[in-house]
């Protein structure tokens, strides 16, 4: 990776010992340090700001570099603690090269202490970054063999899908028995139940071969709701930045259509859940089997997994992230006449969106369940989806087709309070709320409701602003919140923190 050139660029200098307590890097504190560019050849011309170096271990590389730029290191600042244990366990020292802007390779060194891992000043730091991340997730493709030419990893993917029936979100099997919905027994109690468990009791011998894809969901094979966080990252990255992505870019398998990488990519997120579609409509998003999985190897993996249980809510989430997509191939120029990839999406959020927005007491979801020790409990979903989860699917489906119906959800009474919620609560997101903002702040405001599109981008400048301020008081600029902050150790989850990166990625593509 790397940096940017007109880009701040800070290393840092710290390390904790464990027992040892913090490295006493403080000695350091206004030495000076210097960042290296790395010469192609080995002969350079002489004088005392150059030097020869020799790494033949770690991947440093060797051969011969020039002084490009000096600097003094200074202390950051003090760790800061939580429930009084320090985050990070080390003084830390940072050393400051924004000045430097000149492409190329480079590497810092201290002396006394040694020098870095090099790293690259220049347009392209970022892309190998992107690279990086975006061939990830084809390395956790499900439903398919990987092959060459695509990876030196070739692997082939077994797992098969059986219907099931498992509520598809976290917030199904906490306690709503106050507000009339999720398990409870005959008594109206709440019953606390895993989802393995639900699943287990649920499976049937139903195979559902055309139901494949999707991403696997961290160490295991599941595929779940959480899932279109990452399909909604991809295609926003596109709409806000379009120049900056094209087809062949991650060596995917690609049609050859022109339509970019990212956009297909994303599309193995959507699909799994468009191939799950019942003919009403509706639409499950977890697939999952009973427990973790007995073999780590997806070519041997024989454990059978199941596709959950589809609620209106699970339904509108999917046809917000169709919709979506949809515009990502609409703005990247693909075929949009009958059968092509963009009608077939807008084809299935719109039947989405039909059922999702049902208020009928027949659309109400539910389910009886004997237990292993005889008790008879039921589960039921919500009397009605969350809000935002209409206006998300609405907004994605009105900016995609112009359809007047859809816009007059957004004129609701209902959606200007949902919007109007979050827009003053959107500091966790986990969910759609971000990416409504990101969707109505790029948006013609002539085509949203009434002070929507100023709301959302005031808010996105407010919390970007916010998270600069943050990195200040964090020894690694961490993008995060305070040690104060309810969801604070939410952090141990570690890729919580790109979550909140996101603010900064959308202020930047919208305003710059």
């Amino acid at each position: 990776a790397g940096y940017l050139p007109t880009a701040a660029k800070f290393a840092y200098f710290g390390s904790w010992l464990g027992p040892g307590g913090p490295l006493n890097v403080t000695q350091f504190e206004g030495s000076q340090f210097s960042v290296w560019r790395i010469e192609d050849g080995n002969a350079i011309p002489g004088g005392t700001g150059n030097i020869a170096f020799d790494s033949a271990e770690g991947g440093l590389g060797g051969g011969a570099a020039v002084r490009a730029f000096e600097g003094v290191a200074s202390r950051r600042v003090r760790d800061s603690e939580f429930e009084g244990v320090p985050l990070y366990g080390e003084d830390v020292l940072e050393l400051d090269f924004s000045d430097l802007t000149e492409p190329g390779s480079y590497f810092v060194q201290i002396d006394g202490v040694g020098r870095s891992w090099s790293f690259v000043i220049g347009q392209e730091a970022l892309g190998l970054s992107f690279y990086n991340s975006a061939r990830g997730l084809y390395h956790q493709r499900c439903g398919t063999n990987l092959t060459a030419p695509y990876t030196a990893w070739a692997r082939d993917d077994v797992h098969a899908t059986y219907r099931g029936g498992q509520p598809p979100q976290d917030e199904d099997y906490k306690d709503h028995t106050a507000d009339g919905w999720g398990f409870s027994d005959e008594s109206g109690a709440f019953v606390q139940l895993s989802w393995f468990e639900v699943v287990r009791l649920r499976a049937t011998n139903e195979a559902l071969p055309q139901v494949s894809g999707g991403w696997h969901d961290a160490a295991d094979f599941d595929r779940r709701d959480f899932h279109f966080l990452v399909v909604a990252n991809l295609v926003n990255a596109f709409l806000l930045f379009p120049d900056h992505f094209s087809e062949g870019q991650l060596q995917i398998p690609n049609s050859g259509d022109g339509v970019p990488d990212i956009l297909i990519e994303a599309m193995w997120g959507v699909d799994v859940w468009r191939r799950a579609q019942e003919a009403d409509g509706r639409v499950a998003t977890w697939i999952e089997a009973d427990s973790h999985p007995h073999e780590k190897d997806t070519a041997q993996d024989q454990q059978p997994y199941f596709l959950g249980l589809a609620t209106r809510q699970s339904t509108l989430h999917y046809a917000a992230h169709a919709a979506l997509l949809a515009r990502g191939y609409q703005r990247a120029g693909a075929d949009t006449s009958p059968g092509s990839t963009v009608a077939t999406l807008l084809e299935s959020a719109q039947r989405a969106f039909a059922f999702g927005a049902r208020r009928d007491a027949d659309a109400r979801v539910g389910f009886n369940l004997t237990l292993d020790d005889g008790r008879n409990i039921s589960w039921r979903e919500p009397a009605q989806p969350a809000p935002e989860y209409l206006l998300h699917a609405a907004l994605q489906l009105w900016l995609a087709t112009n359809n007047t119906y859809y816009r007059e959800f957004l004129e609701s009474s209902e959606l200007e309070a949902a919007m109007q919620r979050i827009v003053n609560n959107a500091n966790w997101q986990p969910g759609p709320l971000l990416n409504i903002l990101v969707s109505v702040a790029a948006a013609d405001p002539l085509t949203l409701p009434a002070g929507w599109h100023a709301a959302a981008n005031a808010k996105i400048l407010e919390q970007a602003d916010l998270y600069v301020e943050r990195q200040l008081a964090d020894a690694y600029r961490k993008v995060w919140y305070d040690t104060d902050h309810g969801y604070f150790k939410l952090g141990a989850w570690g890729n919580n923190g790109f979550l909140h990166i996101r603010w900064l990625v959308a202020a930047y593509g919208l305003h710059g």
